[in-house]
């Protein structure tokens, strides 16, 4: 399996657009070109993992957490991040993130969670993108417009919610005259040519633009390719951190308290809240999201679940009369690394995924 084309569907499936400014997805260590047959998934790159992947013969790596956070000044062996990267340098394993890219995305981290609880009607919690629309207009001979249209499709033009090849085409004529250095596809140099030309126009997202016009350029006969690029203000699909959504039914706190532990598997949640009050609207985030705290109590949720919460940010909900559940910070994000396994396997049948075995590091 090629593992440029396994990455290149990683970029597709979170756009390493849609990450915080502050954060390192991507490509961490290793290389884009090569063979890969086996691909362990993990939450967190460390020594233990890398480890895992290395004796699962695994030649590629996908984490959610970045193994290189920050710049480097040094690299120390004797540190763990060290050795990490020397034992994936020497047995020649890739290392891959997915990290705000894959908070963000729908399904992502949050929203996973959310599923993993039985959470119904999911909304975004906090924006943090919004998808922006242009569109395109082109003009081809109505011979090559269903192939023209089938290139830029393939880009990511053409979807307008649950459809997809949406598109507008309208005949007419269309007028030019080759110069002397023109290869022309149709008429002569010099001589003004009328050429029936089918007008196509279609939607494409933004961050799509560049791949759809290169398609279009490809597939279209002429040599000099006419087209308009037009902004548009339509309200597109909203993406963003944390999720908030309803139970089936209210429960008292305590009640979800033990619900969420099963359903994540995790070892203990921690709790702030009167263990007896009726719960219902519930607000998530997967990871340690503690600082979305005034956007769940502003979105009128009765709980916030996620990991790695302070002092004196439960004292904060607490005064706001918002209920916490802290299960863990793997834990809260396990349901994501579940699903890009599944996603991988669906994606690439003859890949070999391998989930990572991880542990809280603190119970």
């Amino acid at each position: 399996m090629d593992k440029a084309r396994i990455l290149a569907a990683l970029d597709r499936l979170a756009p390493p657009s849609l990450a915080q400014d502050w954060d390192n997805v991507g490509l961490q260590i290793g290389q884009r070109e090569g063979a890969v047959n086996r691909v362990m998934v993990a939450i967190t790159p460390g020594p233990d993992v890398i480890q895992q992947a290395i004796s699962n013969g695994c030649q590629l790596l996908i984490a959610h957490h970045p193994l290189i956070f920050r710049p480097l000044k040094q690299i120390d062996t004797a540190t763990p991040l060290g050795d990490s990267l020397t034992a994936a340098l020497r047995f020649g394993l890739t290392v891959f993130t997915l990290h705000t890219n894959y908070d963000v995305i729908e399904p992502g981290v949050s929203s996973l969670l959310g599923t993993a609880i039985g959470l119904r009607d999911m909304r975004v919690l906090r924006e943090t993108w919004r998808q922006q629309y242009s569109k395109l207009v082109t003009f081809v001979p109505a011979s090559h417009t269903d192939a023209v249209l089938a290139a830029m499709t393939h880009e990511g033009a053409g979807q307008i919610g649950d459809y997809t090849e949406c598109s507008f085409r309208s005949a007419g004529t269309g007028t030019f005259q080759p110069s002397a250095t023109a290869t022309p596809y149709s008429g002569d140099v010099g001589v003004l040519n009328r050429e029936p030309e089918d007008r196509l126009e279609i939607q494409v997202p933004q961050e799509r633009i560049a791949d759809v016009v290169k398609a279009l350029k490809t597939a279209h006969p002429y040599e000099a390719v006419a087209y308009d690029l037009y902004p548009l203000n339509n309200k597109g699909k909203i993406l963003g951190l944390g999720r908030i959504g309803e139970l089936a039914a209210p429960m008292p706190l305590q009640a979800l308290r033990q619900h969420v532990q099963q359903a994540l598997g995790a070892t203990h949640v921690r709790m702030s809240g009167d263990p007896d009050q009726g719960v219902w609207r519930i607000a998530v985030c997967g990871g340690s999201c503690a600082d979305l705290i005034p956007d769940a109590e502003k979105a009128g949720a009765d709980v916030l679940i996620t990991a790695d919460i302070k002092y004196h940010q439960a004292d904060d909900a607490r005064s706001a009369g918002l209920c916490l559940l802290d299960p863990g910070h793997l834990s809260s994000e396990a349901p994501s690394r579940a699903y890009l396994a599944t996603w991988l396997r669906q994606e690439f049948t003859d890949l070999e995924v391998v989930e990572a075995h991880e542990t809280e590091p603190i119970a």
